[in-house]
């Protein structure tokens, strides 16, 4: 039981870094984002002062589809890592769940195993005041023959 509320608390945490995780990822997007639109108009500044406007473009297209791939990669690594924490935070309240009905389990059997030890004393003491009884009745037995 207590390794199964450990593995809660470790999943808990896994829950919590893979939540940081995809913070993480969405800022690095928008920072991707902000740096291409940086690039957009340092290309678009040489383009003019160059006058290799189509040269340009077609750079621009290809970094901007490398970007496109590269957000498109950490939207996935995102969307991974929130199913895992999803994942993650279905299998602790499994977990807690499955704690519990053990718990509740070793409450009945206990509860069963004093019922039990009760009994077995009663049963004892029973038998102790047959024995009792049949000493008697030897005894009397004894007696009234003798």
């Amino acid at each position: 039981v207590e390794g199964l509320q450990v593995r809660v608390k470790e999943l808990s945490k896994e829950a919590e870094d893979k939540s940081e995780e995809a913070r993480e990822c969405q800022k690095y997007i928008i920072s991707m984002t902000e740096k291409l639109n940086e690039m957009v108009e340092d290309e678009a500044r040489k383009a003019e002062v160059e006058g290799h406007t189509n040269s340009v473009i077609a750079k621009l297209r290809s970094k901007n589809e490398q970007l496109n791939n590269t957000i498109s990669l950490l939207e996935s690594e995102r969307d991974a890592a929130l199913k895992e924490q999803s994942d993650s935070a279905q299998m602790g309240s499994e977990a807690e769940a499955t704690v519990k009905k053990l718990t509740e389990r070793l409450q009945d059997y206990a509860d069963k195993m004093r019922k039990r030890d009760e009994a077995d004393k009663e049963t004892r003491a029973r038998v102790a005041d047959l024995e009792d009884s049949e000493v008697a009745y030897q005894r009397r037995v004894k007696d009234l023959k003798g």
